[in-house]
């Protein structure tokens, strides 16, 4: 993942960020502090933060009104803004399995991450 950041124009949602920050403190335990002395530098050098608009929503409602099903493609709302964000040419990095089956449903090319 880092040589992709460091090599890539990297961009995440601002959604999928407060996602990754939740998973960090809540899941994780770390401590605020520690999440954002982590995530600071990304963002500021390397990593582009991308607000979604009215129309990523609606992307991202109607990829989980036609993608999400229980237990089998479970996809988070973030998830979903994850899959609206890419333009033509864009790649998307994930270790989530149902992202990575939707994305390539969808023609979006993946960087499956270990």
């Amino acid at each position: 993942m880092r040589a992709l950041i460091e090599q890539e124009d990297c961009a995440i949602t601002s959604v999928n960020l407060a996602e990754a920050i939740d998973v960090c403190s809540r899941v994780h335990r770390m401590a605020q502090k520690d999440v954002d002395a982590a995530v600071a530098p990304l963002l500021a050098q390397t990593i582009r933060v991308l607000a979604p608009g009215i129309e990523d929503a609606r992307r991202a409602a109607a990829i989980r009104v036609s993608h999400y099903r229980p237990r089998t493609c479970e996809l988070s709302i973030a998830d979903c803004f994850l899959l609206a964000a890419p333009d033509s040419g864009d790649s998307l990095c994930t270790v989530d399995p149902p992202v990575l089956r939707v994305a390539d449903e969808l023609g979006i090319e993946t960087f499956p991450l270990s």
